[in-house]
């Protein structure tokens, strides 16, 4: 499936914190066309660390939908981010994103 992108925009939302660290959270946004022309639009969520690492906001496959549960994966090593050693996972709903319990 060929796809054609139009447009791709990078949307700045704020900070987040997680631990101690303050991250700022950034969403890259793609319009095009697939090889039907049909319009779709992908998004992903990203944060970028004071030192610049980024880290996407991967989401989790789920049986009933998706209930906004995202693992932090690092871009540059593939590993999830942890805090005093136990894996982070946060909640993204609409432009809120916090730590899950």
């Amino acid at each position: 499936m060929a796809y054609t992108i139009n447009t791709a925009e990078t949307i700045t939302h704020g900070t987040v914190t997680l631990g101690k660290t303050t991250y700022q959270v950034e969403e890259i946004v793609i319009n095009g066309l697939d090889d039907q022309s049909q319009p779709y639009r992908d998004a992903s969520t990203y944060l970028i660390g004071p030192r610049g690492a980024r880290y996407l906001l991967r989401p989790f496959i789920e049986k009933n939908g998706d209930s906004g549960l995202r693992q932090v994966i690092s871009m540059g090593s593939g590993a999830p981010l942890r805090i005093r050693g136990t894996e982070v996972r946060v909640h993204a709903i609409g432009n809120i994103i916090e730590v899950a319990k």
